[in-house]
């Protein structure tokens, strides 16, 4: 459930948008260990789209490099990249 007190609102080249903000782990798997991240997790409120004239400023690029997973019940979002070379980097398809 989201908490009312979490609620905030941002202006920006696409708007006014208005999101609950949670806070969030990053977890990696680097060279077996777990490396985290804190993060802040923003949910917009529902009805309030973004205009559709406007592209994305993050895209779908990185996401798209990845098998992306939900687990709703566990509160897990896994984006897991599909071809990294032997430095780490993610390469494209």
């Amino acid at each position: 459930m989201l908490q009312e007190d979490s609620l905030r609102e941002s202006v920006g080249i696409g708007g006014t948008q208005r999101y609950y903000s949670e806070a969030g782990v990053l977890s990696f798997d680097v060279e077996s260990s777990i490396v985290q991240c804190d993060i802040d997790i923003r949910i917009a409120v529902y009805g309030t789209a973004v205009s559709t004239r406007i592209p994305s400023l993050l895209g779908r690029d990185f996401p798209n490099l990845c098998d992306v997973r939900l687990n709703h019940s566990a509160g897990v979002v896994s984006l897991i990249p599909l071809n990294v070379d032997g430095n780490g980097f993610i390469q494209p398809p």
